[in-house]
């Protein structure tokens, strides 16, 4: 997940993010971004978001919001993610602060009802210079 996002373009005609010229879109436990698809060589909408306890993906099949194909999980369901919180900072056309993202996840284990919460944060920087 942090890797897409650090791999995230700006869209500059905002069918992706619903803003012209945003890198990404953040609302409430998702983040919506485009990507370079290596596969297609071509860039696709993309979209991470917590659904019943999992972190899933959704990918278009084109660089819009409006053709998404059916979402895949990508976290196990031995975990319960009970939070996904996404901060942007920098990005704002015109701004002169690197896009960057922290991301933190809060789960517990699927399998025990006295597991502790565990808590996972990392924050990327958007590779392509943008300032």
């Amino acid at each position: 997940m942090a890797k897409s996002v650090r791999m995230a373009q700006k869209d500059v005609d905002g069918f992706c993010t619903g803003t012209i010229n945003a890198n990404y879109t953040v609302s409430t436990n998702s983040i919506t971004f485009l990507a370079y698809d290596t596969k297609e060589a071509a860039y696709r909408c993309r979209q991470f978001f917590l659904g019943s306890g999992i972190i899933k993906e959704i990918r278009s099949t084109t660089a819009s919001a409006d053709d998404f194909e059916a979402a895949q999980d990508i976290t196990s369901s031995k975990v319960a993610v009970t939070d996904l919180t996404f901060a942007v900072t920098g990005n704002v056309v015109g701004d002169t602060v690197q896009p960057k993202v922290t991301m933190m996840i809060e789960m517990v284990s699927g399998t025990s009802s006295s597991s502790p919460t565990i808590t996972i944060q990392t924050s990327v920087s958007k590779r392509e210079l943008d300032i």
